[in-house]
């Protein structure tokens, strides 16, 4: 079980203090290094974290290094005052998979943090670790000088990663990378504010009114986020269709799947990508309804922002209609740990260019 009341700090500078443990995985990207004691993982888990760093190096157009991820559930060998953080190329949480951190990795981040987690919060957050937090609805300016002393209350994640996905949305990846480039994590307020007119090209004023006026805020992390895996992985994306026929869009969840991610906070899940061709709705069917509410599968498209669309639904309840726009989702399929017979799942959605 989570400990909610924990700081979820992401990106520190200090050195570790204890001496890792040995590694025993190793993908291009990442070198899996779990005190001893973890739960075992799903078989995909751990390719799904090493995919997830390189793709993040594409979607922020940085070159990733080769990140140590320890798994440390209780806490043993992580230097850090927090749930999770990433200390150099080192990541120290009690989860996995854990998204957030892997953002912080593949950035090398020691940049401003209130720009640094809203990175994390809109391309890495892909639960609600932290469901229950209090948001903060100041101004956008309070937010920033809240992070002018290198640290950032966990109560501004919410925003931070509203107006990352905001930037990166409207304003494109030039900008967030001159981000990158002009706030290092030292700036002060003022500094990070003239980074933001300097990349954007607008008084700071102006850049609020924008930021105000495109969409609404939603302080839930997987109603803005972007899902890079699967939205950006080619070898996600599943057919809809054979011809004119719907066919079923299948995953399998047995824990020795590749496609089968966890467990984390008891549940297994996995993704898969699909095109939706034309605007209207789509009838969604799933299972028969003897399954109970023991799984679950989410549309969320692959855009950033609140005004993305974003649905989930209880896999009983999939015999339904729902709106989609024109374009790429990611579904995520859960179920929990102990609910084997759902140890594969599956959808077919009819309509648009399929019957």
């Amino acid at each position: 079980m989570v400990a909610r009341s924990l700081p979820l700090v992401g990106v520190l500078s200090c050195a570790p203090g204890e001496e890792l443990p040995p590694i025993v995985w190793s993908g291009e990207h990442l070198d899996f290094a779990p005190v001893v004691g973890g739960d075992e993982l799903c078989a995909g888990t751990l390719p799904y974290m090493d995919r997830y760093l390189g793709l993040a190096g594409d979607a922020f157009d940085l070159s990733v290094g080769r990140t140590v991820y320890v798994l440390d559930p209780e806490g043993e060998v992580n230097p850090c005052d927090a749930y999770a953080c990433t200390i150099g190329g080192t990541i120290y949480t009690r989860r996995t998979p854990h998204e957030h951190e892997l953002i912080h990795a593949a950035r090398a981040g020691t940049r401003f943090r209130f720009f640094e987690e809203g990175a994390a919060q809109a391309f890495g957050e892909d639960d609600e670790l932290n469901a229950g937090r209090n948001f903060a609805d100041g101004p956008l300016r309070e937010g920033i000088e809240a992070s002018a002393d290198g640290s950032l209350a966990d109560s501004w994640y919410p925003r931070a990663g509203h107006f990352f996905s905001y930037l990166h949305r409207y304003h494109g990846r030039d900008v967030t990378s001159a981000l990158y480039e002009g706030a290092p994590r030292d700036a002060t307020a003022d500094e990070a504010i003239a980074a933001l007119e300097s990349a954007t090209a607008m008084p700071f004023d102006e850049l609020v009114a924008d930021y105000e006026s495109a969409e609404r805020f939603c302080e839930l992390s997987r109603w803005y986020r972007y899902p890079l895996f699967p939205c950006d992985a080619p070898e996600a994306l599943r057919p809809r269709c054979d011809g004119e026929e719907a066919i079923p869009i299948e995953i399998s969840l047995g824990c020795d799947a590749a496609t089968a991610i966890g467990p984390r906070e008891g549940e297994v899940f996995g993704y898969v990508a699909i095109d939706i061709p034309a605007e209207g709705y789509y009838r969604v069917e799933g299972a028969p309804s003897e399954v109970g509410h023991r799984g679950s599968v989410e549309f969320k498209e692959c855009a950033l922002g609140c005004a993305s669309h974003y649905s989930g639904r209880s896999y009983r309840d999939l015999d339904a209609e729902i709106w989609l726009r024109a374009g790429r989702y990611s579904l995520r399929f859960t179920r929990k740990v102990d609910a084997t017979e759902l140890s594969t799942m599956s959808v077919t959605i009819v309509g648009g260019d399929c019957r």
